[in-house]
């Protein structure tokens, strides 16, 4: 009797398993997996990071949920559904150990989006397509998130860009994935802290000058 996982590609060879630990989650595991945050999906700007993301499983099921929202929401206006988009695109996060894995799930995830934005439009925006682009190669990145290093020989700190939206302009911040993780302190009063305990605030490595969310493939890094 055939298994029902049997025709997806769980494993993709035996040695990458032994070598990599790399094993595929089932879209329908995926599926049950992310219905456990469904609440999260009622807010276009809540973030999702996959710190072992392989070739995007569960960031593909993420995106096809919330650009499902927005085409409710935003569809009858393509720019609005544009601006959304991008808001949707910019909340996404994976970091992945092998660089085939890398390609193949940015990949993925630019379908994704393409297949939605070209289903409802006829005249599409290539700022738009080409700022999704650049979105998918700064927020899905190739390193070890147990190390906090990046790249092929792990020698930099993995780096992620912040996004916020200021009216029809957005606001790059770049900061290390470590400092997510191992915050600094402060002592200085702010809104995320109650009268007798420390907050703990990353500070951002660099800061970008504001841009029109549909010139973020401006962007040169």
């Amino acid at each position: 009797m055939r298994n029902k996982f049997d025709s997806e590609n769980i494993i993709k060879s035996k040695q990458r398993s032994v070598d990599f630990g790399e094993v595929n989650t089932n879209s329908e595991i995926v599926k049950k997996m992310v219905d456990l945050v469904n609440v999260e999906f009622e807010k276009l700007d809540s973030k999702f990071l996959e710190p072992a993301c392989g070739d995007g499983n569960f960031l593909c099921e993420v995106l096809e949920r919330k650009l499902n929202l927005i085409k409710k929401l935003h569809s009858k206006q393509q720019i609005d559904y544009e601006k959304y988009a991008i808001q949707v695109c910019t909340s996404i996060y994976g970091i992945e150990l092998l660089e085939d894995n890398i390609v193949l799930a940015r990949n993925r995830l630019f379908e994704i989006f393409n297949r939605h934005y070209s289903k409802l439009f006829k005249k599409l925006n290539q700022e738009i397509i080409k700022s999704i682009r650049k979105i998918l190669e700064l927020n899905i990145v190739q390193g070890d998130a147990l190390s906090f290093k990046s790249g092929k020989r792990l020698e930099k700190f993995i780096i992620f860009p912040e996004w916020s939206f200021i009216d029809n302009l957005i606001k790059r911040r770049d900061f290390t994935y470590k400092d997510f993780i191992a915050y600094a302190p402060t002592v200085e009063p702010n809104l995320f802290s109650n009268l007798d305990e420390k907050a703990f605030v990353p500070k951002s490595v660099k800061e970008w000058p504001l841009t029109k969310y549909y010139k973020i493939y401006e962007f040169k890094k």
